[in-house]
């Protein structure tokens, strides 16, 4: 059953964020959105997705929301982790600074949907 939970949250979250990006990069093909302000938009984006699938999944849990948070960003982050590695983009600060994001807003998320319940 708990599988089930973070998988749902985990691809809501992943929706979310396709979804999301491809309004965002359609903005920016039209020149709606200058490069700077879509490079904002990755990292909100990101912050806002987590947020919502780890506030479900916040709501789904019995207790620790903060451990549950950790267990969704530690997904995502596995995952970054690999598509970095593959790619050969490297480590640099963005890429720590994007670690940080999704760390922070799935703890927030699970910790605010546990007490929401």
């Amino acid at each position: 059953m708990y599988f089930k939970n973070l998988i749902k949250c985990f691809l809501t979250s992943l929706i979310l964020i396709l979804t999301l990006s491809l309004v965002v990069s359609m903005l920016n093909y039209f020149n709606v959105l200058s490069d700077n302000i879509t490079n904002v938009f990755e990292f909100i984006i990101l912050a806002i997705s987590l947020f919502v699938g780890s506030f479900a999944l916040g709501r789904k849990s019995k207790t620790k929301g903060f451990l549950e948070g950790l267990k969704f960003s530690g997904i995502f982050i596995f995952i970054f982790f690999i598509f970095n590695l593959i790619l050969k983009l490297g480590f640099n600060i963005d890429t720590f600074i994007t670690y940080i994001i999704v760390i922070l807003s799935s703890l927030f998320g699970s910790v605010i949907g546990i007490n929401r319940k």
